[in-house]
């Protein structure tokens, strides 16, 4: 399976299709990504967020949902169902 994926990606790959991955990784990179952050300090009133620690305890979590509010944790749950099925995409695509 491994192998036939590798080769459909192969074949797959040309100049322009790479040139396109690239291009659109570099865009979100630099509008897509600053703009989200930017719209979660709207939202959260904060510029903390569980996203952006590699460790955190439950206690750091019940910290941060009570920073963010009732409308702060339903917009960081609304932005993980949109932004956070887009960015894999691209990324995988890159």
């Amino acid at each position: 399976m491994a192998t036939q994926l590798s080769a459909w990606l192969y074949r797959r790959s040309t100049g322009w299709v790479v040139l396109a991955a690239t291009a659109l990784f570099v865009l979100f990179l630099g509008l897509v990504l600053p703009s989200q952050a930017a719209r979660a300090r709207q939202n959260t009133g904060v510029d903390e967020s569980p996203d952006s620690s590699f460790v955190y305890s439950s206690d750091d979590l019940y910290r941060v949902a009570e920073l963010y509010g009732p409308e702060g944790r339903a917009a960081y749950i609304r932005a993980r169902f949109t932004f956070d099925v887009i960015w894999p995409l691209v990324y995988t695509a890159f």
